[in-house]
């Protein structure tokens, strides 16, 4: 029994890098235009197919993905931002953990902050322990340095789609550092205290991530509303105010609503937010000192010696 005419398709990949290559061989046979058509069409799909049964789905690290490096400060703009709920931290060992809000559907995101990352608070520079469980916060992150990739236990092969590669943050902060920081405040469009809802519209310079268009948020008699150094009511906010708050979870949270936590309606009330979480921060550096790099160590023939170092991101009295 003779043999078939056609084409045999040899596909040679390295699933871990993404390079493929295609070699065909083809069979001694004259094809018309429609069966050169057909053929060509059969080896796309087979190899589309090989590539998805080696790669399943898309790896959340891109080759293109900066990866940390030491004694250097990595550029955020390279940085991948996460927002969510902060549902779990480690003080001591500096990790914790996010809710993911913005269509992720709740994922939980573990992460690590990097040895100089920054954590804000109120405006302030803080440790994670300042910041309250159940806080919306927002980051910039990183995937894992060389030698740290097991620092937050990868999921199974299977479960890889569920998470982001990007666990080392190197920012971490609340609404009212993130928005003010950058520039942004919040106008007040409407309230309604019986409805329960808050609309605003974003004051000043707009921010690249995170929510910069009018919004609807949930408040209630929960909510800490600050006016001077008093709390007061929120019948006491009032169209026109420019603000700033902090979000948390909401009934809504996977639909994108929040819930403010706390409000400041005027600039001495937010001021001396961030003045009290600039004392405390400052009182943890004289306890537990200054974090930094040490570069260079010059020791004396006859005792003593000389450490330079870089200090990272700290307060100044």
């Amino acid at each position: 029994m003779g043999r078939k005419p056609g084409v045999k398709i040899d596909v040679i990949g390295d699933s871990t890098r993404n390079i493929f290559t295609i070699e065909t061989k083809s069979i001694s046979r004259r094809f018309d235009e429609k069966q050169r058509k057909s053929l060509m069409c059969t080896m796309a799909i087979s190899a589309a197919l090989y590539l998805y049964l080696c790669t399943g789905v898309v790896s959340a690290h891109d080759k293109t993905d900066y990866v940390p490096q030491p004694g250097s400060f990595p550029p955020i703009e390279q940085a991948r931002y996460l927002s969510g709920e902060l549902v779990y931290i480690d003080p001591i060992n500096r990790r914790g953990g996010i809710r993911l809000d913005d269509k992720a559907e709740g994922r939980l995101h573990y992460f690590a902050l990097l040895p100089y990352a920054s954590v804000w608070h109120n405006g302030s520079r803080a440790e994670i322990r300042d910041i309250p469980i159940g806080t919306h916060v927002h980051g910039y992150f990183f995937v894992p340095p060389k030698g740290d990739e097991h620092t937050i236990p990868p999921l199974p092969k299977e479960q890889t789609h569920y998470i982001f590669a990007h666990n080392h943050a190197v920012t971490l902060e609340d609404d009212f550092s993130y928005y003010q920081r950058r520039g942004q405040s919040w106008e007040v469009v409407s309230i309604n205290v019986r409805n329960e809802k808050l609309n605003v519209k974003p004051a000043g310079r707009k921010n690249n991530d995170g929510i910069t268009t009018a919004y609807t948020f949930d408040i209630d008699d929960r909510t800490r509303v600050w006016l001077s150094r008093r709390l007061v009511h929120v019948q006491d906010i009032s169209p026109g105010t420019t603000v700033q708050f902090n979000l948390a979870w909401s009934q809504g949270w996977g639909q994108g609503e929040f819930w403010i936590r706390e409000i400041w309606l005027d600039d001495e009330s937010r001021k001396f937010a961030t003045e009290l979480q600039r004392r405390k921060h400052i009182r943890y550096q004289r306890q537990r000192w200054a974090p930094g790099w040490i570069d260079h160590i010059e020791i004396y023939d006859f005792g003593g010696g000389i450490v330079t170092l870089t200090l990272f991101d700290v307060d100044h009295e």
